[in-house]
C-alpha cells in the first residue's frame, strides 16, 4: 500500500540507495532542505489541488490532476529548469517523457483522458503497461519471539474522513487527534476520558487528549497521524504498533 499519493509512482521511476550519504531533499517531508506545502519550509510548492501534473494510483493508473486554486511562487518546473539548464514552460511537459521508463506511456498530459462517464467509470488517464519481470531471491530470517510486555500499546492509524496531511487542514473534514481507547485501555493506562496525558517513547513525549470509544475492543488504543505536520513525530514512523508509556498530566 503506497504510504502518499504518489508513493508508488516515485517508487516506479527512481532507485533509491540502501545508505543515505550527504544531504536528503524531503518533499513534504523532514529533511536538510524540506521541500513542501505543509508549513514554514526551505521551498514552498503548490498543494496537490493547485497542480497540473500525474500520480500513480493503487490501481496502477496514471491519472491526471488539474489546479482548482491558484499558486503565486515558484513550483517543481522550476527547479527543474534551474537544475537540469532546461526550458519547459510546465511541468505537465515532462508527462511524455515518462513513457522512456517501459512501465509507462509515451502520453502527452493534454491528450489525457478526463472525468467519468454516467456509469460512474473513471475515464482519467491511463493504465501502465504490463511487463514480464523475474522475482528476486529474498532470504528470509527466521521469526523471532517477541518479549513479553505488560505496559499500554498504541497503534498508529489514519484519522477517519483523512487521505493525507493536505486534507487534514480542511476546515470541511476535521477529525480529532485524541488518543482513543476503550475502558479497558482506560483501566490499564490508569487514566479516564478528557484526560490529558502524555505519551513517551524512545525519549520523545507527544501531549494528547484521552477520548473512550466504545467501539473500540481490547487494551489497544489508536494513534492518528496527518496531525503532526512535518515534526520529528518518532511514534509516528515505522512499525504502526509501539509500546509507549502513558502517564496523566496533572494540570494545577
Amino acid at each position: 500500500m503506497p504510504s502518499q499519493t504518489n508513493t508508488l509512482g516515485v517508487s516506479l521511476i527512481c532507485e533509491l540507495d540502501d545508505e543515505v550519504i550527504g544531504n536528503v531533499v524531503g518533499y513534504n517531508e523532514k529533511g536538510d532542505y524540506t521541500i513542501s506545502n505543509h508549513c514554514e519550509c526551505d521551498f514552498n510548492v503548490p498543494a496537490l489541488n493547485q497542480q497540473e501534473g500525474t500520480f500513480t494510483t493503487l490501481n496502477l493508473t496514471v491519472t491526471n490532476t488539474n489546479a482548482a486554486l491558484q499558486f503565486d511562487g515558484y513550483c517543481l518546473n522550476d527547479l527543474a529548469n534551474k537544475i537540469l539548464d532546461d526550458n519547459k514552460k510546465y511541468t505537465i511537459d515532462y508527462t511524455y517523457f515518462l513513457g522512456d521508463i517501459k512501465i509507462f506511456k509515451h502520453i502527452n498530459f493534454d491528450t489525457l483522458k478526463n472525468g467519468y462517464d454516467k456509469y460512474g467509470n473513471d475515464l482519467r488517464g491511463y493504465e501502465l503497461n504490463n511487463i514480464e519481470s523475474k522475482p528476486s531471491e529474498i532470504n528470509l530470517d527466521e521469526i523471532e519471539e517477541l518479549d513479553s510486555y505488560d505496559g499500554t500499546v498504541i497503534y498508529r492509524c489514519e484519522p477517519l474522513h483523512q487521505f493525507n496531511k493536505a486534507t487534514a487542514k480542511s476546515l470541511l473534514l476535521q477529525s480529532d487527534s485524541h488518543l482513543r481507547g476503550s475502558s479497558l485501555f482506560a483501566n490499564a493506562a490508569k487514566i479516564k476520558a478528557g484526560d490529558l496525558i502524555n505519551i513517551e517513547y524512545n525519549g520523545q513525549v507527544v501531549t494528547r487528549t484521552f477520548k473512550m470509544d466504545k467501539n473500540i475492543k481490547g487494551t489497544i488504543a489508536l494513534y492518528p497521524t496527518f496531525d503532526n505536520d512535518l515534526n520529528e513525530d518518532i511514534i509516528a514512523k515505522d512499525y504502526r504498533y509501539k509500546q509507549v508509556k502513558i502517564q496523566k498530566v496533572e494540570v494545577s
